[in-house]
């Protein structure tokens, strides 16, 4: 069911990691990433995955959770995660939207009828701007505090969630989902899921503030790879310890790589403190700047 949302994240302006149950949560993934997708938690996350995942959400990135098949996995590992994050949400009494039923061979599905009248949203919300139909629903539906001010976006089914976006005070946005449709190939092929999952990306993907890197080092020779949310070259100058400014310089995007790098000759074996600034807005977060003697730090 993931596959056409995979699809949908290789647009280049978005970076991500879609973790299952099989793929282990790891801090070096996560540092290329704005979004993590965290689907199907079925086994118990090591204390070093979770550990993880609250720095990344520590340092402003967001979050899809998705808590379609709490009924049939252990929920410890949800309500970890709550407790940790600190949402405002509660998994502990769920409402299924669906019910499996073991045939022996396969699951077969039993929808229950829903009610249109009961499901209300925020009507601020850009989630549901032309969206037409929403998808048919599974999975489970959970309670949540409205009252919060950190849930700016919902959608109910009655008087629990079925959509909550989450945005906490200097941290991470998370969109909860409780059914996995609002993620199928059934409904975000269609305009109305193109629609839907183009404006959560756009509010989940956090906003970061432009970076310039102060640099130290006595060598000639500078080697810069940066890992930026778009596939284009950037153009930067230097600053010399002296007041000098030498621009026209440009780390260009190399596609066999896949990430932007530039190896940098300089006339001098001793520059003193240099500053490298990218002529640009948008947040670039770098791979490595390779010196001899280097010491690197954020200006």
């Amino acid at each position: 069911n993931y596959r056409y949302f995979d699809e949908v994240l290789q647009d280049p302006s978005f970076l991500y990691d879609i973790n299952d149950h099989f793929t282990i949560i790891s801090s070096e993934k996560l540092s290329h990433s704005d979004i993590l997708v965290l689907t199907d938690l079925e086994h118990t996350m090591s204390e070093e995955e979770i550990t993880t995942i609250k720095d990344f959400h520590e340092n402003n990135g967001s979050i899809i959770l998705l808590t379609s098949f709490l009924p049939y996995y252990n929920p410890d590992t949800y309500n970890k995660l709550i407790s940790l994050l600190n949402l405002p949400i509660d998994l502990t009494n769920q409402t299924p939207l669906i019910d499996y039923v073991d045939n022996g061979r396969d699951r077969e599905t039993n929808v229950p009828s829903l009610d249109d009248e009961s499901f209300s949203w925020d009507e601020n919300s850009p989630f549901f701007n032309d969206v037409d139909n929403l998808p048919t629903l599974d999975g489970t539906a959970f309670t949540g505090n409205l009252s919060d001010p950190t849930i700016v976006h919902y959608l109910k089914y009655g008087s629990e969630f079925l959509v909550a976006g989450i945005e906490p005070e200097n941290k991470g946005k998370i969109l909860v989902l409780g059914s996995e449709k609002w993620l199928s190939t059934s409904f975000l092929s269609k305009n109305s899921g193109q629609t839907f999952i183009s404006s959560i990306l756009t509010w989940l993907k956090p906003e970061r503030p432009s970076t310039n890197l102060a640099v130290n080092f006595n060598t000639s020779s500078v080697e810069i790879a940066l890992y930026s949310s778009q596939v284009k070259d950037y153009p930067f100058s230097l600053t010399f310890e002296n007041g000098t400014i030498v621009s026209g310089y440009e780390i260009v995007y190399n596609s066999l790589l896949g990430f932007n790098y530039l190896n940098l000759t300089l006339n001098g074996s001793s520059l003193g403190n240099i500053k490298i600034n990218f002529e640009t807005s948008e947040f670039i977060k770098p791979l490595y700047i390779n010196f001899t003697n280097p010491s690197i730090f954020p200006v």
